[in-house]
């Protein structure tokens, strides 16, 4: 496609109708860099990835640690999400490797048992600790004592029986209705 044609067609009018007085550089420079989609200004993907995971390598600098997709923190939970795609795809790895100064995109070291993830020097979750531990207290897990007590609520009034007076005629007639269609013959 020649920039010419490009530029008319492909600029989006909310950039023709902001900012009439652009000359033609700007615009070109403006579709140059972006992919445009339906009339929007899109960025192209392989910028958009180094972008988002630079992002990422951002955030573990000033805290030290992965941004995780399970926080309450909106920011984090973002960049935890886009970091688990970015991790889960292997075309994506490739792609941001030689900006992975720190190692993020490696596959993180899982450990052989239980003992091994206890020994971990980074593992300091002193209630998990205390729960796969062979401690004394490890019944607690399944103490129940300290949960409210179940309150069954009680009834405004509480039926009583009565014995049907014509009980023995209804009887009667529920077993000759039976014999009735025992005997009838089926409609086919």
């Amino acid at each position: 496609m020649k920039p010419e044609t490009t530029n008319e067609v492909l600029v989006p009018r909310m950039i023709r109708e902001c900012c009439p007085d652009l000359n033609e550089e700007v615009p070109q420079q403006v579709v140059v860099d972006s992919v445009i989609k339906n009339g929007e200004v899109r960025e192209v993907g392989d910028d958009r990835l180094k972008r988002a995971f630079i992002e990422v390598l951002e955030f573990y600098d000033q805290n030290g640690r992965e941004p995780s997709p399970d926080t309450l923190n909106i920011a984090e939970r973002k960049l935890g999400a886009r970091f688990v795609g970015i991790r889960a795809d292997d075309k994506k790895r490739a792609a941001l490797a030689h900006l992975d100064d720190v190692g993020l995109l490696d596959d993180p070291e899982v450990p052989d048992s239980v003992d091994a993830l206890l020994e971990d020097p980074e593992f300091d979750n002193e209630v998990l600790g205390s729960i796969l531990s062979d401690g004394e207290k490890q019944s607690d897990l399944y103490d129940v004592s300290i949960l409210p007590k179940a309150t069954r609520k009680s009834a405004d009034s509480v039926a009583k029986r009565k014995k049907a007076k014509d009980f023995a005629n209804s009887v009667a007639s529920s077993r000759k209705s039976m014999k009735n269609c025992e005997t009838a013959p089926l409609h086919s």
